[in-house]
């Protein structure tokens, strides 16, 4: 999460420990939203391999999984983004 999507979504201006407090939920919420997309294109086996893969926690290691099993992987990514950043936009305009 960079200084330029904070800005966009409106938490830039917020004290620091708000602004990091909130930055966490929204990346977490990429995360689990991202994950959920891969378990809709995935097989069950594609699964299993992604779930050992990222046990090892070595980010290494996953994104070069990811770049060979979901060669789409950073457009779901993006996509995601894109749709909590319209989400959060939204509320903040409310």
């Amino acid at each position: 999460m960079n200084e330029e999507f904070m800005r966009e979504v409106g938490i830039w201006d917020l004290p620091e420990d708000k602004r990091r407090e909130l930055a966490e939920g929204i990346e977490k919420q990429v995360m689990n939203r991202v994950s959920l997309k891969l378990g809709e294109t995935l097989s069950d086996a594609q699964m299993d391999g992604l779930v050992a893969v990222s046990e090892t926690e070595d980010e290494g290691q996953i994104l070069a999984w990811l770049k060979q099993h979901v060669p789409n992987y950073g457009e779901i990514v993006a996509g995601v983004l894109n749709e909590v950043k319209s989400e959060l936009k939204a509320v903040n305009a409310a």
